[in-house]
């Protein structure tokens, strides 16, 4: 996700850091994990030994609505174009889904504890739940298995659906 697209806009954004460097203040964009001092730590003691060789990770975003997903049909006020725009979480065209909006963020972090990418991924989706109305057109459900170089494994699991469980955690299990 840009932060920026055009010249405009940039340079809006380099005047915008030198008035927040001017009271002290800081805007973190993208992905937010690695902004966190207390995961800063983490990775730090997982990189030292503290727990070993990582030898499998799990990550869960599991809850209900977020961002504009599940939207309903078009009330007429604007046309369709604009209405996917404004509610760009709901259509896979203007947003990439749920996957690479949200559950991103697990992945870079559990990615980042590892201190590599995986070589691999097996995956599923679906959309088992729907309200009567909703015309989005993401998937609710996301579960991704990534095999690293060094055979460990990361297992990601991604849920929106309203009346489930609710958890938005990761783990890093070590020898």
């Amino acid at each position: 996700k840009p932060v920026t697209v055009d010249g405009p806009t940039t340079r809006r954004m380099y005047e915008l850091a030198d008035k927040a460097d001017a009271k002290g203040i800081k805007v973190g964009v993208g992905l937010m994990v690695r902004h966190c001092r207390a995961r800063q730590e983490l990775f730090d003691r997982i990189q030292n030994g503290e727990i070993g060789d990582i030898i499998n990770m799990r990550a869960y975003r599991m809850h209900g609505p977020v961002g504009s997903a599940f939207s309903g049909p078009n009330p007429g006020d604007v046309n369709d174009l604009l209405y996917q725009i404004r509610r760009f979480h709901s259509f896979l065209w203007a947003s990439g889904g749920l996957y690479s909006d949200f559950y991103i963020h697990q992945v870079d972090e559990c990615c980042w504890m590892k201190n590599t990418w995986p070589i691999k991924a097996h995956a599923l989706g679906g959309r088992h739940y729907r309200d009567a109305d909703a015309v989005d057109q993401n998937f609710d459900s996301y579960a991704v298995e990534y095999t690293f170089e060094d055979g460990s494994t990361f297992q990601l699991n991604g849920r929106t659906m309203i009346g489930c469980h609710d958890q938005f955690a990761s783990y890093a299990h070590g020898s």
